[in-house]
């Protein structure tokens, strides 16, 4: 990956900031829940907005959820199904410029943070 010869780092760094890569993972949550409820209506999967911080998707009268909660204090979002944490994804911009999360020694696309984190809850 080549770094792009001209970069505005701080203005791409400010989106790649925990709040707006949270809003991002968000947003691509969002449009992949409304894809496969799109596909499979029998589904019936909800996005719920627990604040600013934290959104849970799961399917109605199933007890499997994902939950995404910002962890402050490791600059993180942690995707969880239950108590436990399942990964943290830490947003980072690569040398290309683009923002991405790292998870463990992995710099993931935002849609393939949402895969983690609902592939499992949708296809099994």
């Amino acid at each position: 990956m080549d770094a792009p010869e001209h970069f505005d780092w701080v203005r791409e760094r400010d989106k790649c900031s925990l709040n707006g890569a949270f809003l991002t993972l968000r947003e691509v949550v969002a449009n992949n829940v409304k894809t496969i409820n799109e596909l499979h209506p029998e589904l019936e999967i909800a996005i719920e907005n627990m604040g600013a911080a934290k959104f849970v998707v799961r399917k109605k009268y199933a007890d499997v959820a994902a939950i995404f909660d910002t962890d402050f204090d490791k600059h993180a979002v942690d995707v969880r199904p239950g108590p436990n944490v399942m990964f943290s994804a830490k947003p980072e911009i690569c040398p290309d410029g683009e923002c991405r999360m790292r998870v463990g020694d992995q710099l993931l696309r935002f849609w393939e943070v949402s895969k983690m984190a609902l592939e499992r809850l949708w296809f099994t």
